[in-house]
């Protein structure tokens, strides 16, 4: 099964600019940042470090395309 997803950056815009603005458009009132780390199977500590710019290892990456991919299967 392929998973396929097109991202369109703006000239100024990178793509971990992109997964934070993906991330906080998400999250709401009642779906916090820790429900969104929770279904994202990533730390808390994990979450809010990419949020405020922070390094985070690879397994974060992986996991934020995993959970936001699950719309656009082939």
């Amino acid at each position: 099964m392929n998973k396929r997803m097109m991202i369109y950056l703006s000239e100024n815009q990178n793509i971990t600019d992109f997964m934070r603005l993906h991330i906080k458009n998400t999250i709401n009132k009642r779906y916090k940042i820790k429900h969104l780390a929770e279904d994202m199977n990533v730390s808390y500590p994990m979450m809010n470090r990419f949020i405020n710019s922070k390094p985070v290892g690879q397994h974060f990456f992986v996991q934020w395309f995993d959970y936001f991919s699950k719309d656009f299967v082939d």
